[in-house]
């Protein structure tokens, strides 16, 4: 019996040109051997180069000091204690002045010794992926008397690789009291 197509409606074609284009991309990409599917060397660096960009995200630290501001000339600094803070970075941020010099000492706002001459507060922003990691740290640092603004650094990195909290603010400590006390 001879199949004939006379009377048949002839059927659309599936793969466009743009698909078959794609799918010739692809086999370019992708070598096909005896073992099964095996991509080229250097298109599998590349690949995993970025995703390796991608997964580590970028760090960048900034900092502002008023002019003529001297942080050294001061000696006793107050921590303020965010309400919020699970996590005791009020206790980094003084130990990390201590190492530098200063005598700080930490708390909420209502225990402030009467001699402190620096009030330091921060904002610090987490992220939850599987586990609790810190991105964001921001210190501000004012006179006690008169209450202004002298110094401000932030530290931002986000990405699931991170830093630990305690690395975190110490280069933003360390950026903003970059001379410490002598």
């Amino acid at each position: 019996m001879a199949d004939t197509t006379e009377g048949r409606k002839a059927r659309p074609t599936i793969l466009t040109d743009a698909f078959c284009s794609k799918l010739t991309q692809l086999r370019e990409t992708v070598e096909f051997s005896a073992r099964g599917c095996v991509m080229r060397p250097m298109r599998f660096l590349a690949a995993l180069l970025g995703i390796t960009c991608l997964l580590s995200g970028c760090s960048s630290t900034s900092t502002y000091r008023t002019p003529g501001t001297d942080l050294s000339a001061f000696t006793r600094v107050w921590v303020e204690k965010n309400l919020a803070d699970d996590y005791r970075i009020h206790e980094m941020i003084a130990a990390d002045l201590k190492e530098l010099g200063y005598e700080a000492d930490s708390g909420p706002a209502t225990m402030m010794p009467r001699g402190s001459e620096l009030i330091v507060t921060y904002s610090d922003d987490w992220n939850w992926d599987f586990r609790d990691y810190l991105i964001d740290i921001e210190i501000t640092v004012r006179e006690a008397r008169p209450s202004r603004i002298i110094a401000r650094g932030r530290y931002y990195r986000p990405g699931i690789t991170n830093k630990a909290p305690e690395v975190m603010v110490r280069e933003v400590v360390k950026a903003i009291f970059k001379q410490g006390k002598k």
